[in-house]
């Protein structure tokens, strides 16, 4: 590069990585790949004065880059010439007073930028030229090469359950050239993945001379699988004949950013039993074993079964636990005619377990299963089972007119035919008289351990005692009776993990 004082008429010699500061004198720097070094970054900044860059003719600028008060020359030998405050200079364009050619143009920046560089400025937006060539008679670059765009910039396409959806893509020059023009696209992931949401797709789109639009198309693959809406992008790139349009912010002129609707409806986790206590739940058969998973933490699985009131039955639930985690707890709930819950169990993973109970009623009941470990995983197994008791019941369980009726001075026996059997008995007492009751564990089976008791509850069915007869005792106790009418003792085996047939008797009697 040479710089020239228009007064003292000195020129000076480039060396790699000058930065020419001028002052306020009028100062012009002439511009020569002849005087700068191959592949070298020279800036100049303008500090004042009238000042202008002088671009002879027959120069060669390949590429440029533009903004409002900046620009960025590469030259034929890969030299990078940068203007620092390129608004304030003027361009001589073809001239070169050293040799003495004065003639040419006198341009301002954006004369220079649109009649040279072949670029429209766009304020602090980045502006890219191509290759031009500075011509003798300071017209301007050659060529004006056209800037090539890219449409729909932001476009949308729905999926689709199946097949491919075309979506076509138009390449725009902006003026038509004399010469044959090329661009090359091609396709990239971003949230779509390529071949999975879209198929990959790239080339390269030829104008010939007089035309200014040229199409692709990019498959978009439908599918029923439920999900985000997602993107992928389209970029234009190594144009031959033209430049990039590099207009726009978020998305420049030469890309595209194109969403693919998603179309399909999130998918319903099967569920083997249903959720409801009505008709649509699934019927238990005596006897057998009916199996089920809880599909999803809040599943939820009903279970009917048709009762007779007076008989009883008994329930299984077996946690199978084959998940292997071993906090995983399933619960039975039982449910009355009046669809409240009046019992229920737990089974802990891995464990089964059960219980006796008399209908209260005839007709249908409702069972449910779900998952107590709401936080933990899905997919637990399980198994329930209700057989209907075979063998006789000597004494009714319900704390009603069923109740076998107790009479003064009389044994009464009994037996617990069954783990869980609970045998209930009913008296007429009178306020404020006294009374003893005394019960008698038989042991008829020789368990030692075998205990029986006897629970007396209260005209508001509350428990307020009772007494525990270990294996062949005999055991009572005296109280006064807190109101008249009908009072309620139930006699159960405390052994629940022992057998079942142990006999007892009890007796009441008025105390004098």
């Amino acid at each position: 590069m040479a710089i020239q004082n228009v007064t003292e008429s000195y020129v000076l010699a480039q060396t790699a990585g000058d930065t020419y500061n001028g002052d306020s004198r009028d100062q012009t720097y002439s511009i020569s790949p002849f005087l700068t070094g191959a592949g070298e970054t020279i800036t100049i900044v303008d500090q004042g004065g009238n000042n202008a860059i002088e671009l002879p003719a027959g120069l060669t600028i390949t590429s440029s880059l533009v903004v409002s008060d900046q620009a960025i020359l590469t030259l034929s030998n890969g030299a990078v010439i940068d203007i620092r405050g390129a608004n304030t200079f003027t361009y001589k364009v073809g001239q070169n007073v050293l040799v003495g050619d004065t003639t040419g143009a006198d341009l301002n920046y954006a004369d220079f930028a649109q009649d040279v560089l072949g670029v429209t400025l766009d304020g602090g937006n980045l502006v890219e030229g191509g290759q031009v060539t500075v011509d003798d008679t300071g017209g301007g670059g050659l060529p004006v090469l056209p800037t090539v765009s890219l449409a729909p910039t932001n476009g949308q396409t729905t999926e689709g359950d199946n097949g491919n959806t075309v979506v076509t893509f138009t390449a725009t020059l902006s003026s038509a050239s004399d010469d044959l023009v090329a661009v090359d696209y091609a396709t990239a992931s971003s949230t779509a993945q390529s071949d999975v949401d879209f198929l990959a797709a790239s080339g390269s789109l030829v104008f010939s001379p007089g035309t200014t639009q040229r199409t692709f198309d990019v498959e978009i693959v439908g599918d029923t699988e439920y999900e985000p809406d997602e993107i992928f992008r389209v970029e234009l790139s190594n144009p031959q004949g033209a430049v990039l349009d590099q207009s726009g912010t978020v998305i420049k002129g030469f890309e595209a950013l194109h969403t693919i609707l998603d179309d399909d409806q999130p998918s319903t986790p099967s569920d083997d039993h249903s959720n409801n206590r009505n008709s649509t739940a699934t019927a238990l058969t005596f006897g057998d074993v009916t199996t089920g998973e809880i599909e999803r933490n809040g599943d939820e699985d009903v279970f009917r079964i048709e009762l007779e009131a007076g008989r009883q039955y008994t329930v299984e639930l077996n946690n199978m636990n084959d998940l292997g985690i071993t906090d995983e707890t399933v619960r039975m709930a039982f449910y009355d005619q009046n669809n409240r819950i009046f019992d229920s169990i737990i089974a802990s993973a891995g464990e089964n377990t059960g219980f006796t109970f008399e209908a209260d009623g005839t007709g249908t009941f409702f069972y449910e299963v779900s998952n107590l470990s709401s936080g933990g995983p899905d997919g637990n197994t399980y198994a329930v089972q209700i057989d209907e008791l075979s063998g006789s019941d000597d004494h009714s369980n319900n704390r009603n007119s069923t109740a076998t009726a107790l009479t003064f001075g009389d044994v009464t026996t009994g037996e617990i035919e069954r783990n869980g059997d609970e045998d209930v008995f009913r008296i007429e007492l009178e306020a404020g008289r006294q009374y003893t009751v005394e019960l008698n564990n038989m042991n008829d089976l020789g368990i030692t351990d075998e205990t029986v008791r006897m629970a007396f509850y209260d005209q508001n069915n509350r428990i307020f005692d009772s007494i525990i007869a270990s294996a062949g005792e005999n055991t009572g106790f005296t109280f006064e009776a807190d109101g008249t009418g009908t009072f309620f003792y139930e006699v159960s085996n405390l052994s629940s993990g022992g057998p079942d047939g142990n006999t007892y008797a009890v007796q009441i009697d008025v105390f004098i």
